[in-house]
């Protein structure tokens, strides 16, 4: 989760092990669902205005995952 400066966009990142074409798929219900999550986090939060939910995909999660993978490599490459 990251919110913006000012407070107005909350940014939302996900991660599936399927990929962003996974997340693609799954967006269309996150929407769905948006207007009833903003009224829990209004409910939630002690502020003047609630923040516009922002989904996105979340790369560096994946990322993460094939330097992960390189370095497991590596570390059996060492010890062979």
């Amino acid at each position: 989760v990251k919110l913006s400066k000012d407070k107005s966009v909350c940014t939302l990142f996900f991660f599936t092990p399927k990929g962003a074409d996974d997340f693609n798929r799954m967006l269309p219900y996150l929407i769905l669902y948006k207007p009833s999550m903003r009224k829990a986090l209004a409910q939630s939060i002690n502020a003047r205005y609630t923040p516009q939910l922002v989904f996105k995909y979340d790369e560096s999660f994946e990322k993460y995952l094939k330097m992960d993978a390189v370095f497991e490599s590596i570390k059996t490459n060492e010890q062979e």
